[in-house]
């Protein structure tokens, strides 16, 4: 059911609003990386260590080496809270698009406020962003389980903000936390296979797009079931 949940967010990539939702979350997101690296470089050569030449450049080779590998994990371990953050204002377009051609026979959702959208999203970034540096130690001491951490931690989180995300245009939020609750295992493996996405270099840039759109199939499945 997974599996073919995201097969079928893959397929609706060549729609007009996938197409258009995808151009803006990238270059948002694109611009705030940018600005991250161009801050941190600025930052960086403006230090003097030391006031003999050649350990000064020593020093910049070696910090310069240091911060691009620092922040090659930053941006690894922020990429998806920030890029869902900004995905999460063009949410509803994607849902509404998913269940047009999917679902054309049920209701339509209850808008969720931007407002919402907002606080929601700002929380899964300031807790993403905790937990993922907390766990940076383990992805640098410990390669091979540091993908394993990295898929079970945001699994969690990806696949909860996903599911709430779909889920609170339909039920309140109690109903939403038991229905998330009841199947804990279907969201997280959903939320893996979107942390799965955002870990592969150009998969990632389609991550929280093709994540919403497999959720919408995941959470209709779950409600069908339900009943």
């Amino acid at each position: 059911m997974i599996v073919s949940a995201f097969l079928r967010a893959f397929e609706q990539l060549s729609d007009r609003t996938m197409r258009s939702v995808l151009w803006k979350v990238l270059l948002m997101t694109i611009a705030v990386f940018a600005a991250l690296w161009t801050g941190t470089g600025w930052a960086l050569s403006g230090i003097e260590w030391f006031q003999t030449g050649w350990l000064d450049t020593a020093t910049d080779w070696v910090g310069g080496a240091a911060a691009v590998v620092v922040a090659i994990l930053v941006t690894w371990v922020l990429f998806p809270p920030v890029s869902t953050m900004f995905m999460g204002i063009f949410q509803d377009d994607i849902i509404v698009a998913v269940e047009a051609r999917h679902y054309p026979g049920i209701a339509p959702g209850q808008e969720v406020s931007l407002g919402g959208v907002i606080a929601s999203t700002a929380k899964l970034l300031l807790i993403t962003a905790l937990l993922n540096l907390l766990a940076l130690p383990l992805y640098l001491l410990l390669p091979g389980l540091n993908l394993l951490i990295f898929y079970v931690l945001n699994g969690y989180l990806l696949g909860r903000e996903y599911f709430e995300a779909v889920a609170l245009r339909r039920f309140d939020p109690r109903a939403t936390k038991r229905l998330r609750k009841r199947y804990q295992g279907r969201v997280w493996l959903t939320g893996a296979g979107i942390a799965f996405l955002f870990s592969i270099p150009i998969l990632n840039l389609l991550a929280p797009l093709v994540g919403t759109a497999a959720m919408v199939h995941v959470f209709e499945r779950t409600r069908q079931t339900t009943g």
